[in-house]
C-alpha cells in the first residue's frame, strides 16, 4: 500500500467508522491505534494528521519522527517536503476545477 493510499484509508476510517456523537477521546484512541498500526506495517517514520469536519479542525496530531537521524518528533505543525506527491494533488485539483467549470 502506498503512503497516499494509507493516508486516504486513515481519513476514510475516521469519517466512516467513528459514530456521530462519539466522545473525542474515543475518536482519538481509534485513530491513534489505526495510524500507529499502519505506520508500522508500511514503515512510515512519521506523519502529521488533521481531521476537518464542517470547516473546523476536530483532530490535529503528529505521529512518529520528522527526522529519524536526530529523533525529532512530528508535531501537528510539522511541515514535510511533498516531493512528487505535490504533482498528484495539483493534477487532482486541476481536474476537479475543470470539471466544475464544465470545460
Amino acid at each position: 500500500m502506498t503512503i497516499q493510499r494509507t493516508l486516504c484509508t486513515i481519513a476514510t476510517i475516521v469519517l466512516l467508522f467513528v459514530p456521530p456523537g462519539a466522545g473525542q477521546n474515543a475518536i482519538t484512541a481509534r485513530v491513534d491505534d489505526y495510524v500507529k498500526a499502519e505506520m508500522q506495517k508500511e514503515h512510515i517514520p512519521g506523519l502529521s494528521l488533521a481531521v476537518i469536519k464542517a470547516g473546523r479542525i476536530t483532530l490535529a496530531k503528529g505521529y512518529g519522527l520528522a527526522n529519524v537521524e536526530h529523533q525529532v518528533p512530528v508535531k501537528p505543525e510539522t511541515i514535510f517536503q511533498s516531493g512528487s506527491v505535490g504533482k498528484q494533488f495539483t493534477t487532482s485539483i486541476s481536474a476537479a476545477t475543470t470539471q466544475k467549470m464544465n470545460c
